[in-house]
């Protein structure tokens, strides 16, 4: 709707990873290469979707479990329909139940598997974002935001401001 818009008051890095039965892989995490080989669940139409079928030329195709959403590519998880989940690390966080890992490889071949998460607003509204973005400095240096992620379960990663 709006021609010009602004980012501005980054308040967190988001994360791409990899959830697992830690039973299934005692030895190392699982890293997308494996997934040839082993059932990985991720959310339809995601930039885990696309990754996975890409990798390798479409190697990993018939092992990726496309889902609805995270929720249920979790459920899979723990039910043993699949070996891992690929998705962003605060999807995956406040779903983990036990016996079950995360980590975050690297994913060779993908731009970007970490990003700023920020507000947008109409670039005619510049002043107001200066100083949303100073009231957000704030609560990532006071803890008000960081607090936030840890009553939702989620890791807090800062971002780059």
């Amino acid at each position: 709707r709006f021609d010009q818009v602004v980012f501005t008051g980054i308040y967190a890095e988001e994360h791409l990873a990899i959830a697992y039965r830690a039973k299934d892989y005692p030895e190392k995490p699982p890293v997308p290469a494996v997934f040839r080989y082993d059932p990985v669940a991720v959310e339809n139409d995601s930039i885990s979707d696309f990754y996975l079928t890409g990798l390798s030329q479409g190697a990993t195709s018939d092992k990726i479990h496309r889902l609805p959403g995270i929720t249920a590519a979790m459920q899979a998880l723990a039910a043993g329909e699949v070996m891992a989940v690929m998705a962003p690390r605060s999807q995956i966080d406040p779903l983990l139940s036990d016996g079950i890992k995360v980590h975050e490889p690297p994913f060779v071949g993908l731009a970007r598997s970490k990003w700023p998460l920020s507000i947008a607003l109409s670039f005619q509204h510049r002043p107001l974002g200066y100083e949303v973005d100073d009231i957000i400095g704030a609560a990532i240096a006071d803890g008000r935001i960081p607090a936030i992620f840890q009553a939702h379960g989620v890791t807090f990663h800062p971002p780059e401001r």
